[in-house]
């Protein structure tokens, strides 16, 4: 793709991208896409094979990005604990400030689309993933005294996931931060019981 292509193609991926989050998937349509990409739908349709291709893409990149800024900012951490106690804040922050993802997570548990609930499980996934290294390079270190980090990221993931649908249901008791820090201290523990 020359330059200007994928200029106009980045700009379709970012519009879609607010849309599914401020709409839904099945509230964002291909003609409400080409307005506010100010594409025509034969344009998007020249990039994208349809809406799904496009949810696809958009939460692809959005992880992409994710997982590049998170690696790269843990490597800058030299102390273990820090190491952990940030990747796994980071990640939590990261995902909960990003409207199409959190909304992801939010679906997954409320939306029965199987479309839907395929991405929002591989967001997921990919999450989990990045998690469970973390908590494993902790063990390997002999930081953390748990052995099985699959278990623990999915109860931490299903009280981010719990904060998410709460934030989505218009609860603002528990912010963000409380969040962090509630996940901090539990890490805590788990490094205390060594």
């Amino acid at each position: 793709m020359n330059r200007r292509t994928t200029v106009k193609r980045n700009e379709i991926l970012d519009t879609a991208s607010q849309l599914f989050a401020r709409h839904g998937y099945q509230g964002t349509n291909m003609k409400l896409l080409a307005r506010e990409a100010q594409a025509s739908t034969s344009t998007i349709y020249a990039y994208f094979h349809d809406k799904n291709d496009l949810l696809y893409e958009s939460i692809e990149r959005r992880l992409e990005a994710l997982e590049s800024r998170h690696q790269t900012r843990i490597r800058e951490i030299e102390d273990p604990v820090e190491a952990l106690l940030q990747g796994v804040s980071m990640l939590n922050e990261a995902v909960a400030e990003d409207p199409l993802l959190s909304s992801l997570l939010v679906y997954d548990s409320s939306v029965a689309d199987v479309r839907i609930s395929a991405h929002a499980r591989r967001v997921m996934q990919r999450v989990d993933e990045h998690s469970v290294a973390l908590f494993r390079e902790a063990m390997d270190q002999g930081i953390v005294a748990f052995d099985d980090p699959e278990a623990l990221v999915t109860v931490f993931r299903m009280a981010f996931q719990g904060f998410l649908l709460n934030r989505a249901h218009g609860d603002r008791k528990l912010t963000q931060e409380h969040m962090t820090l509630t996940v901090k201290r539990l890490i805590l523990e788990l490094i205390k019981d060594e």
